[in-house]
């Protein structure tokens, strides 16, 4: 009698499971997914020279050279990110936007903000 290996005895491949966040979308999803990202990056990088530039009442050319200056300092930022050299860059895709304005505001306490209010009104009414 000889003995074949049956499919039931043989240990049945695996599938290595694959956590949802780790798997690749589709290629129309990605490509709308990445055309939303550059879209949020540029409106983020954009935001901050504009209020900047309006806060210290720049004319229009110093604007754009505000702007130009920001974006090209975002692109190194990010090649540097990306790419990485020596111990800097966390080696992954990604782009690098300028600080957020609200992350400097929101720095401060609220009453903190109020104390400072407080003290400016007692130092304008005398």
């Amino acid at each position: 009698m000889t003995t074949e290996a049956t499919p039931a005895s043989t240990p049945a491949k695996k599938r290595k499971r694959v956590h949802p966040v780790d798997q690749v979308p589709p290629p129309g999803k990605l490509v709308a997914l990445g055309a939303q990202h550059v879209v949020a990056f540029y409106a983020g990088a954009v935001l901050v020279p504009l209020l900047i530039a309006r806060a210290i009442g720049l004319d229009s050319d110093a604007l754009t050279m505000l702007i130009t200056a920001d974006l090209f300092t975002c692109g190194i930022a990010s090649l540097l990110q990306s790419v990485g050299i020596w111990k800097i860059g966390v080696r992954l895709p990604l782009l690098q936007a300028s600080p957020s304005p609200r992350s400097h505001l929101s720095s401060r306490s609220p009453t903190r903000t109020a104390a400072d209010a407080s003290a400016c009104r007692r130092s304008t009414a005398r």
